[in-house]
């Protein structure tokens, strides 16, 4: 896993809403994944972009749904530091 993101996402799966469906075992060690929880999001490419946690399944699935705030978006190889200063 990145050491830049909080949580591995499928960046070509974004839904209209601009949420996105994941697991809580594709987060880092640590990271909260409670509902409002702001997290860094990534794909395996390297491109990153911060996400809201807005829905959480604990019993069944482990699903996990992010909003993206596709206006942080930051593609690999940029630089990614004001992401992680929020």
């Amino acid at each position: 896993m990145s050491q830049q993101r909080d949580v591995w996402v499928e960046l070509n799966d974004i839904d209209p809403d601009g949420c996105v469906v994941t697991y809580a075992d594709m987060a880092e060690p640590g990271v909260d994944l409670s509902v409002g929880a702001r997290v860094i999001a990534g794909d395996d490419e390297g491109n990153l972009v911060a996400a809201t946690v807005v829905r959480r399944d604990r019993r069944g699935s482990g699903a996990v749904t992010l909003r993206l705030h596709l206006e942080t978006f930051t593609p690999t190889g940029a630089d990614a530091s004001a992401l992680h200063a929020s």
